[in-house]
């Protein structure tokens, strides 16, 4: 429950407001897919009560519950294709 607001860093110390999610949504799942550091900032923006699930917890899937780690990467895979897809109409205003 609760809401966060996702920043990128800029110049100088100061930062953009990417995104913002709310109950039943997810974030952090680059990290847990490629293994490379976060590319955004999670601030929460009020009282946040969410579910965590470690980069162990998530390889360890793969033995014990592999059906459910397939489901899970499906899911997320859905969810990095909307964003992508947002991200590519908001880029396409500054065609020519």
């Amino acid at each position: 429950q609760g809401g966060v607001s996702v920043f990128v860093p800029l110049e100088a110390g100061a930062r953009k407001r990417l995104a913002t999610f709310t109950r039943g949504m997810v974030f952090g799942e680059m990290a847990v897919i490629d293994r490379a550091p976060p590319s955004a900032m999670i601030v929460a923006d009020t009282e946040v009560i969410c579910e965590v699930l470690s980069t162990e917890d998530f390889d360890r899937l793969g033995t014990t519950h592999t059906g459910l780690k397939i489901k899970l990467l499906e899911s997320l895979c859905l969810v990095l294709c909307r964003r992508l897809r947002t991200v590519n109409r908001k880029l396409s205003v500054f065609d020519d």
